[in-house]
């Protein structure tokens, strides 16, 4: 309350009310009241009104315990007028009127007699500055040119006005309408009356600071140009605006609008029925939402599970009972839940727990660190795990990737053991560095570093690789001759062993010879499977289509992921980056750094054009165009090479390699070839090696068997052109509905823009846009709405809509 007021109980209004300190008090006259009964013949009759200079006297009658008195008043001021017991209109054309009424200065009004309170204290009705007019018992009106009507009503403001019992108006130019309005401040507008509420807070409606204004019954306006609009609204603070019946705003240019809508700090906005915003600058928008942390956006949230609104600095919660709970978390959706640092939720009941988690899609969960999670009800559980796709057989299987650094892509894969990679549908490697490549493919959890190649294709040994399955073989077709003692052997270096020993007749130590170089040869069986390069290559050429799809930034971690603008490439993980045309990098840390390359997983990295690199912290090297590295640190360096396995190296071009010089591998489940360049298996060596006992001795056939049991168990079931060719056509319609869902979101942006920008240079607090857009066939229409709030603050919603497709924005705007 300004300093010229006091509070006092009235006790005939039974209140605490508010007087100016510059009212006159006196004690009770003798316990008699005085009444002023008429103006009497007033001296308006006796005395020329067109002699400006003469002061003019009347004859008032008053009645004092009944008894009727006529006495005469004269004022004393040049052209004053006076009238009432003890009046006085000592200014120049003044003008007193009533039971010791006081007008004291030039041209100054006083029209009233005295407020006599419960206590027998007087309040005489005053003007005691040039051209102040008080009307009422007790009002005061003690600035130049102010106005105070009512009882007890004070205007000390220069131009001040003060209507309502009890009001008071002491800033310059400031108003005061309602009983016990207050403005105390230059400009302010106090305009309200109702009872005070002491209890609560609420003694009168008031306006304290510079311009500020407060409407309503109750209304408290305090700070420079602050704003307070309804029942018991507030606004505290310098530009803060409260509308709404009790809402309120708290904070250098905060804005609460709604029933009870409420902030609590500088800059903070919330807007909605019983709406929370609690930081500086944060946005509660929606009835019941919450904003709490610094810079903040809850909209349309609630709390009535724990977890509603956004609680973190600079997080971002929308949907009902959303709760972005960590600092620059965002939750979008029903539901969704974001607690881990930097984590984002997207979809219904979506939940991002481990910090730089992702998770999208409806149930969608990246519970381990740098985790990614996206498609329904899927689940990223271990650290740096990647599990891309939803689920499978009528909801009864979803994707899953538990082990550290494994990778699932597809509905119903699973990657359970650390390291392990899943690709195809109901794919599963549950083995520690295991890779499971194909539809049904399975490395079972005691084959580490084991590879199932191709659908329902089964890795049971650890350190192997499988085309099959038992009943379910392969071939592996165009298989380059082998030249070391590791690489695999194709059917024409058999024959060419068939025909030496043919040619060696009974010569049987030439035959011994010939046998036992074929031997070595033979021996070279379990390292080369070079035919896999072009089926593997046409999987690779069938994944790298997904780069129709462009996502340009995902908030999945400290640093954003990175796709070259018109690249169409699609990058998803913590600082995931795809820099090449086509190019896919799904997973933290990938890179898929040249056109049409592919790296999925943890820290997968290709930088040569074309290539593909599937598993954590597997690469290919800048020279090797066109090569394939599938397990966790597989690593090629030659073009057109293939390295399958955990911890494989594929340096000869042109080559398939499932291991290293110094740990090698055998491949199971080899069919037996028809071709000249298939692979053969153990059971056409050993036919090979039937044949040539006709032709040798003991010591030959002895040699043959030892090179038989040697080659034994090591190729089989490699996967046909046809097998692929199927899975990649499978890939390809998939991929299909992705690339005219990504053109209809390319044609919503465009639309936006245009309505956005339709909007430009229109100097209304109202504004309409409507926009209509186009990409690759797709066309989309936008509509949005922007209001300003204030001179500082804007506010926009848009949406754009695209065949089966739609989007939708919310934008608040700040300036200062």
């Amino acid at each position: 309350m300004n300093t010229i007021y006091s509070k006092i109980w009235n006790a005939a209004l039974s209140a605490v009310v508010v007087v100016s300190e510059l009212a006159s008090r006196r004690g009770r006259r003798g316990g008699s009241r005085l009444r002023l009964v008429a103006a009497g013949v007033l001296a308006l009759a006796l005395a020329p009104l067109t002699i400006h200079a003469q002061t003019a006297a009347a004859s008032c009658t008053y009645t004092v315990d009944g008894v009727t008195t006529t006495v005469p008043a004269t004022p004393t001021g040049d052209g004053a007028f006076v009238c009432g017991v003890d009046a006085v209109a000592s200014g120049d054309n003044a003008s007193a009127f009533g039971s010791h009424a006081s007008a004291t200065d030039g041209s100054a009004t006083a029209v009233g007699g005295d407020y006599v309170d419960t206590d027998g204290t007087v309040y005489s009705t005053e003007a005691s500055a040039y051209g102040a007019t008080a009307l009422g018992a007790g009002a005061g009106a003690d600035g130049v040119d102010s106005t105070a009507v009512g009882s007890l009503a004070y205007a000390t403001g220069q131009g001040a006005f003060a209507g309502g019992a009890n009001s008071g108006a002491a800033g310059y130019n400031s108003v005061a309408l309602g009983a016990n309005a207050q403005a105390s401040d230059r400009g302010g507008i106090a305009i309200g009356g109702g009872d005070p509420d002491p209890a609560n807070g609420f003694l009168a409606t008031e306006a304290q600071g510079e311009g500020s204004i407060a409407v309503g019954s109750l209304a408290a306006a305090e700070g420079r140009g602050a704003i307070a609009l309804g029942y018991q609204t507030v606004g505290v603070g310098d530009n803060a605006t409260a509308t709404g019946n009790g809402a309120w705003a708290q904070g250098a240019g905060a804005t609460s609008v709604g029933g009870a809508a409420y902030t609590g700090a500088d800059a903070a906005t919330a807007v909605g029925n019983n709406a929370t915003a609690l930081a500086q600058g944060a946005l509660a928008l929606g009835a019941d939402s919450h904003a709490e942390g610094v810079f903040s956006i809850g909209m349309g949230t609630q709390d009535s599970n724990g977890y509603g609104g956004a609680i973190g600095e600079q997080s971002l919660a929308l949907g009902y009972d959303s709760g972005a709970l960590n600092a620059g978390t965002v939750a979008l959706g029903g539901y969704s839940v974001a607690p881990g640092f930097l984590g984002t939720a997207l979809g219904y009941n979506s939940m991002a727990i481990g910090d730089y988690s992702l998770a999208s899609g409806t149930g969608a969960a990246a519970s381990g660190a740098s985790s990614v999670a996206v498609g329904e009800n899927s689940a990223a559980s271990g650290d740096e795990s990647v599990a891309v796709g939803g689920s499978a057989v009528g909801g009864q299987f979803f994707t899953e990737a538990s082990g550290v650094g494994a990778t699932a892509l597809g509905a119903g894969s699973y990657a359970t053991g650390d390291y392990a990679a899943a690709f195809g549908w109901l794919a599963g490697a549950d083995a520690v560095n295991g890779t499971a490549l194909g539809s049904g493919a399975w490395v079972q959890s005691t084959a580490d570093n084991a590879v199932a190649l191709g659908a329902q294709s089964l890795a049971d040994r650890a350190d192997t690789v499988s085309v099959g399955s038992a009943g379910f073989e392969r071939q592996i077709t165009n298989v380059a001759a082998g030249t070391q003692g590791t690489d695999a052997v194709n059917l024409d270096q058999l024959n060419a062993l068939q025909a030496q020993l043919d040619l060696t007749g009974a010569a049987l130590g030439d035959n011994t010879a010939a046998i036992t170089t074929n031997t070595a040869a033979i021996g070279a069986l379990d390292g080369r499977v070079t035919t896999i390069e072009g089926q593997i290559g046409d999987l690779r050429q069938s994944t790298m289509e997904l780069g129709a799809v462009a996502i340009d930034t995902v908030g999945d971690g400290s640093d954003d992921a990175n796709v070259l603008a018109g690249s169409r490439g699609l990058a998803i993980g913590s600082a995931a980056s795809a820099g090449g045309d086509h190019a896919t990098a799904i997973g933290g840390d990938s890179l898929a750094a040249g056109a049409n390359d592919t790296a999925i997983g943890g820290n997968a990295r290709v930088n040569a054009d074309g290539s593909t690199a599937v598993g954590a912290n597997s690469t290919v090297a800048a020279s090797a165009t066109n090569a394939v590295a599938l397990g966790e640190g597989a690593s090629v360096t030659a073009s057109g090479a293939v390295a399958l396995g955990q911890g494989s190296l594929a340096d000869r071009a042109n080559t398939v390699s499932v291991g290293t010089a110094a740990n090698n591998r055998q491949v199971t489940n080899v069919a037996a070839g028809s071709q000249a360049t298939d692979a053969a298996n153990v059971g056409q060596v050993e036919q090979a090696l039937v044949t040539a006992k006709s032709y040798t001795d003991a010591n030959a056939q002895q040699t043959l068997r030892s090179a038989n049991a040697y080659a034994d168990a090591k190729f089989a079931n490699v996967a046909s052109t046809a097998d692929v060719n199927g899975l990649r056509d499978q890939m390809n319609d998939r991929f299909h509905g992705v690339d005219k869902r990504m053109d209809q979101v390319g044609a919503m942006g465009t639309a936006m823009a245009q309505m956005a920008f339709s909007t430009q240079g229109i100097n209304t607090p109202n504004r309409l846009g409507v926009g209509v857009g186009g990409y690759r066939g797709e066309a989309a229409l936008s509509v949005g709405y922007s209001r300003q709030l204030s001179p500082r603050a804007n506010l926009t919603f848009g949406a754009a809509v695209s065949g089966n497709e739609a989007s939708g924005g919310v934008g608040v705007g700040f300036g200062w």
